[in-house]
This record gives C-alpha cells, sequence and structure tokens, in this order.
C-alpha cells in the first residue's frame, strides 16, 4: 500500500488535514473547508492544527461557492451524531457567522431559571436531542434563534429581566430567510417554520375537549408528532429535564381520544359539503360558502354532536340569515 501523504497514520490518530497545501486546496475549491469540519463532526476526529488555522483564514472564499453545495454539506453535518461539535467548529472558524449570523448572536446571551446554557448552546443541546431528521434537526436549531432580538425589543420598552415574548416570530422569520436562501424545498420550509411558530404551544389539564380540538385543526393532526418531538428535543437542550415529561403525555392522550372520536377538525369533517350549501340557498360559488363552512367548523369544534346534517343547516340557516343583512350578497345571489 503506497500512502505518500501519510494517511493510514492520521486515521490511527483520527486526523483530518489536507492533502498537502491547506491554503491551495481550500483556494481549489472552498467547499473542502466545510467538508473537513463535517468529516470531523461526522466521525469525531481533530482536524489538525494548520488545516483548521487555514479555514479560518480563508472562511470567506465560501462565499463564492453555490448555496446548494454549501446546503447539502451542512445537512449531512447536522445529521451526525452529535452536530453540535461540528457546528462549534463552524463559529470557531468563523463560517458560522457567514452562513448563520443570527445564531453567532445568540452566543453568549444568558437565558431564565429554567435554562441551563446561554441560547445558543440550548439550540445546539436541542438539535443534539432531535431525531436525526433534517427537518427536525433545522427546527431544533432555529426555534429560539430569535431571542435576542426579542429581548432587544422588550429592553427598549424598560423591561429588566430577560423575557422574550414572541420570540418564536421572530425565529421563524430568521428561519424562513436562511432556507430561502439556502434554497430548500418549499416543503422543508413550510414545515420547518410551522413547527417554529407553534412550538411555545401552553397546554394545561383544564383545557376542553373543545379547546384540544382547536389545537388539532390550527396545527393539523398529521404535524403533531413532529412538534412533540420537538417539544421534546427543546425540553432536552434546556439541560435540566430529559425525556416526555408527564403533562406532554397526557395532551398526546387527549390528541389521540379526539382523534380516534373522529370529530370534525377541518371543512372536509362535516356532514354537510359546499354543493349542498349552494343548492340550500341558490347561490354561486363564492367566498360565502367558505364563510358559512367555516362559522359551522367553529360550532362543531366546541360541540362535535352538532356535526349532523339537520343541526348544521339549522346553525347555516341563522348564519345565512345574518350574512343576507350585509351586502356580502350582491351580485352572488343567482
Amino acid at each position: 500500500m503506497i500512502d505518500d501523504f501519510g494517511g493510514i497514520e492520521d486515521i490511527q490518530r483520527r486526523i483530518i488535514r489536507t492533502v498537502g497545501n491547506a491554503s491551495e486546496r481550500f483556494n481549489e475549491d472552498a467547499l473542502r473547508m466545510l467538508r473537513a469540519i463535517r468529516f470531523s463532526a461526522n466521525l469525531m476526529f481533530e482536524i489538525e492544527e494548520d488545516t483548521i488555522k487555514q479555514i479560518r483564514k480563508n472562511s470567506e472564499l465560501l462565499l463564492n461557492i453555490s448555496k446548494e453545495r454549501i446546503r447539502e454539506e451542512f445537512n449531512r453535518l447536522i445529521l451526525s451524531d452529535k452536530p453540535s461539535f461540528g457546528i462549534e467548529l463552524l463559529r470557531q472558524t468563523n463560517i458560522l457567522n457567514l452562513m448563520i449570523p443570527s445564531l453567532v448572536k445568540c452566543y453568549g446571551q444568558e437565558q431564565n431559571d429554567f435554562h441551563q446554557h446561554d441560547v445558543y448552546y440550548h439550540l445546539l443541546y436541542s438539535c443534539d436531542a432531535a431525531p436525526k431528521d433534517v427537518v427536525l434537526r433545522l427546527a431544533a436549531l432555529f426555534h429560539d434563534i430569535g431571542k435576542p432580538i426579542s429581548l432587544a425589543e422588550y429592553k427598549q420598552k424598560g423591561m429588566k429581566e430577560n423575557v422574550f415574548y414572541n420570540h418564536e416570530l421572530y425565529s421563524e422569520q430568521i428561519a424562513k430567510s436562511f432556507l430561502t436562501e439556502y434554497k430548500y424545498s418549499k416543503d422543508e420550509i413550510n414545515i420547518i417554520t410551522k413547527l417554529i411558530r407553534y412550538h411555545m404551544f401552553h397546554y394545561t389539564p383544564t383545557w376542553t375537549d373543545g379547546a384540544v380540538r382547536r389545537f388539532v385543526a390550527k396545527v393539523g393532526e398529521d404535524f403533531i408528532p413532529l412538534l412533540f418531538a420537538l417539544r421534546v428535543a427543546d425540553r432536552i437542550g434546556n439541560g435540566k429535564n430529559f425525556g416526555y415529561p408527564k403533562i406532554l403525555l397526557e395532551f398526546w392522550d387527549k390528541i389521540n381520544h379526539v382523534i380516534n372520536e373522529n370529530h370534525a377538525l377541518k371543512v372536509t369533517d362535516l356532514a354537510i359539503n359546499g354543493n349542498e350549501i349552494m343548492q340550500r340557498y341558490n347561490i354561486k360559488p363564492s367566498k360565502i360558502v367558505g364563510k358559512i363552512l367555516n362559522q359551522l367548523l367553529e360550532f362543531v369544534l366546541d360541540d362535535n354532536s352538532l356535526n349532523t346534517k339537520e343541526k348544521l343547516f339549522e346553525l347555516a340557516d341563522l348564519i345565512f340569515d345574518n350574512i343576507k343583512k350585509s351586502s356580502e350578497l350582491i351580485d352572488i345571489i343567482e
């Protein structure tokens, strides 16, 4: 076996280095810097001193690399056993500041007594705790990234404590900007941003079945398992808790009860449909039909026993009478 560059010895010593001059290799293809860090994260190998120095020195060369190529390397990095290891290397080499400057701003940002770590490490450890899925790992990495912005806003209003009201909305905006820039798919962007938007749900045992139905209707039945997986990763990432809390398991049982009872959770679950509405009131296809159905769903979410044709038409008659009193029916009734 011919080994001109000492690769076997480096493997045995768990070291990653470039072949020959590091600066020349990175100038040939700057993506190699990100790949070295990805290998380090995947294999838990140490990057050789001069190699890491040249990554730090040449990091801005990545600005010339296509976003798609960077995205693929970053995805592989966050799917490693411990993505926090590689992300911290990205921060130390200035690459993270080029890719996700908002995440660097979370470094050193203290939180409250519920968290052991600052915002930055909380996000990294939440990413570690999330299942090995790109969508869930990215949602975990970004779910609290808007906290520094939120804190600054409320400090300006005179708040003295570390409060992060509406941070999920800022986090969603930052995540969407990153995901769009690095050309993630529309489905990935929609799911990740939705996870971030709803990750702050606050369930209490006092929630009625109607409240649970409204939550499932708003979030989406298929979305619940992903949201719970993010919530658990978030909980583990605070450094003080592990696994599913009792109250989350209780909420899960209530959601399953609502789903298994075949409760109406969306317009298409109603006992009447749009065609029946148009026939009954002799109206054309229009937003009025949707308005009636949506109002009927609101009634049914509160009381599932109302989901029969007879009861829904009684309610629809009242809704339609109210609509007739307004100007919304102009040019709609045939």
